[in-house]
């Protein structure tokens, strides 16, 4: 058996809870054995004690769980951190004591334990196996008989009638004492009024007393506990003439109170009526929250006013609980009032962080576009970069290998043609050029040059300018020394035309001496593509 203080805090409190509600003065240890036996469900523990069933302890049990089940929610409430922080001091204690002080006298049923059996054979002796061995014959024959019988009977389901025996169906399963659960009870109970009186219209709490306790304690509402015992004589007169009186429903069912019925004869009903030492029923005890203390943040439920025994007269009942309700209304106000303080500023608390969660959502959310947005434009300035870079690249190639390609045309093109003698039937072509700066370039070719070989001629004649005498006579002495560039193809960007008529002179292999516009002399004009310059 566990020791008290090996306890943690919530199985504290059920052990402390099931001491005040069953009003425990014997062996402080056994309520512990209650309680582990239902798993530490304290509706059922107190059920199991007043119905006098002994606790079953497994060799293994299931640790408690931490979640609160239905019959449990009332029982413990949840821990709430406000100013006033209602805590689980018992309504049941301070009852107790007031029933004490009252009915000193008054005896308390106690609670019987049913003793072991001194006498009983231990299993496994020897003794035990002798008497196995001896009635073994007469178990053999009531077994067979029963089941010739079980089975005869399924055949002929009159048999059991005509001879007044029913067997036992061995195979089944023995069923287990229900433990209702509190709720269920309820329930119960206030299905039977409603049969015996009809629908009255009475709003009772359907659940358990703990939850109606704790429902007023947490709402702040006044509780009406109604025990009935349907042995006493009062209880009949009293439903028909008060409690089902319309204007008693009508107080009733205010929506500052809470009604809960028990009946003494279930055990939830009994254990109520054993803690508030009440022998004569009807009884109806008035409920309402208070603080402790004039200045204290605790809120336990104090008892008002009860009424039991003979009650005939409507009126009375309702005037005596309403005078003592109007007397409670300032306290049970100033209380409301703290409470609704309190889920202000809970709900003020709530708002403030939810606009600083989005507040810092949105900073956060800021912060992420403008990184993104930095890193974008860094990531498109290098490709930006990249790109220049590459295109840079590939205008100083482009502009090499164009001047590599000059340099070989200068080469293949050679000096300026002079003819072997005035005589000699091979004449030279003197073309001039203006240049579209405003330039003439005037140069010999032989007839069999290439209509091309002008092109050349104009494209290059800015390197010949550039190179100066000596580098041109070693390039025209030398052409294998500049070779032509790989992978470059020219393209002139520029045509040639004659001016009277005026005809454009395409770029061709045909020899200039084919072409009137240049042979024996031609005069041309350089004439720009726009739209290619534009685009360079």
């Amino acid at each position: 058996m566990s020791s008290i203080e090996d306890l943690n805090p919530e199985q504290a409190e059920k052990y402390q809870q099931f001491v005040l509600i069953t009003n425990w003065e014997k062996d402080p240890l056994l309520p512990l054995l209650y309680l582990r036996s239902t798993n530490w469900d304290l509706e059922s523990a107190i059920s199991m004690h007043f119905d006098g069933r002994e606790p079953v302890i497994n060799d293994n049990p299931a640790p408690p769980s931490t979640a609160t089940t239905p019959a449990t929610a009332a029982a413990v409430p949840p821990r709430r951190l406000d100013r006033r922080q209602p805590t689980t001091s018992s309504l049941l204690e301070e009852l107790t004591t007031l029933a004490q002080a009252n009915n000193a006298d008054t005896e308390i049923r106690p609670v019987t334990v049913p003793p072991a059996n001194p006498y009983r054979i231990e299993e496994g002796s020897f003794l035990s196996l002798l008497q196995s061995i001896l009635f073994y014959p007469f178990t053999l024959s009531y077994k067979v008989v029963n089941s010739i019988f079980y089975f005869l009977s399924t055949l002929f389901p009159f048999l059991p009638r005509l001879t007044g025996y029913y067997p036992a169906n061995r195979t089944a399963t023995h069923s287990v004492q229900k433990v209702y659960d509190p709720k269920d009870t309820a329930v119960r109970v206030i299905r039977a009024f409603e049969e015996t009186y009809g629908q009255t219209g009475l709003k009772f709490f359907e659940g358990g007393f703990a939850q109606a306790f704790e429902a007023a304690k947490q709402d702040l509402k006044f509780l009406i506990v109604v025990l009935q015992s349907d042995e006493h004589d009062l209880t009949a007169p009293f439903n028909r003439q008060v409690l089902t009186d319309p204007r008693v429903v009508e107080f009733l069912n205010r929506n500052d109170t809470i009604v809960w019925l028990g009946n003494v004869e279930n055990s939830e009903g009994f254990q109520i009526a054993e803690s508030l030492k009440c022998t004569t029923f009807p009884y109806v005890l008035l409920v309402a929250p208070a603080p402790k203390a004039p200045n204290s943040s605790v809120v336990i439920m104090k008892s008002l006013v009860s009424i039991q025994g003979e009650e005939n007269d409507p009126m009375h009942f309702v005037s005596t609980l309403e005078e003592k309700i109007e007397s409670h209304v300032p306290i049970r106000a100033t209380l409301v009032h703290d409470k609704e303080e309190r889920e202000m500023d809970r709900r003020l608390r709530e708002q403030q962080n939810e606009a600083y969660e989005r507040s810092l959502a949105a900073d956060r959310e800021r912060a992420r576009i403008a990184k993104e947005e930095k890193m974008r434009a860094e990531l498109e300035a290098r490709e930006q970069k990249a790109r220049e870079e590459e295109a840079a690249h590939q205008e100083a190639e482009r502009q090499r290998k164009e001047r590599e390609w000059k340099l070989w045309r200068l080469a293949q093109l050679g000096p300026e043609h002079v003819p072997s003698s005035a005589e000699s039937s091979e004449r030279a072509a003197r073309i001039s050029v203006r240049t579209y700066e405003g330039d003439r370039l005037i140069r010999k070719f032989s007839g069999m040059d290439t209509v091309e070989s002008v092109y050349a001629f104009v494209e290059c004649h800015k390197v010949l300018e550039e190179l100066g005498p000596e580098a041109v006579a070693d390039l025209y002495a030398h052409p294998e020394s500049y070779p032509k560039p790989d992978g470059y193809q020219h393209e002139y960007k520029f045509q040639l035309a004659s001016t009277m008529p005026r005809r454009v002179i395409d770029v061709s292999e045909a020899a200039i001496k084919s072409d009137s516009a240049l042979w024996p002399s031609g005069s041309l004009v350089v004439e720009i593509d726009l739209d290619s310059e534009e685009e360079e």
